[in-house]
């Protein structure tokens, strides 16, 4: 399952699984988050699950210098059982990567 770009139709699922897995003092509002967007320094990534669900979320702020992980969040049912650290490592890996290949490039 490779981590992909969140895609619009994402959006609500992604808000979800943000605001299981944070308190409200540390997200945003659901109209803060998707005004965020907007901004082309701004990218959510996501794992998907085989049904299609979103899996797991990064949201990174790229600022050229340095890439910014500012939330990591994993599914509830995906936690601990070891399902998401065997196929979703290596994609995290590759994500870091491909990150710190891109900030050596600008």
């Amino acid at each position: 399952m490779p981590i992909e770009r969140m895609r619009p139709e994402d959006f609500d699922a992604v808000f979800r699984l943000l605001a299981r897995s944070f308190p409200a003092g540390e997200r945003r509002d659901k109209a803060g988050q998707r005004a965020l967007l907007a901004d082309s320094a701004y990218q959510i990534d996501i794992l998907r699950a085989p049904s299609g669900g979103v899996q797991a979320l990064m949201a990174s702020w790229d600022f050229g210098g340095f890439v910014f992980f500012e939330h990591f969040a994993v599914d509830p049912a995906c936690r601990n059982g070891g399902t998401l650290y065997n196929v979703g490592e290596p994609e995290l890996q590759n994500v870091f990567r491909n990150k710190e290949k891109e900030t050596k490039e600008k």
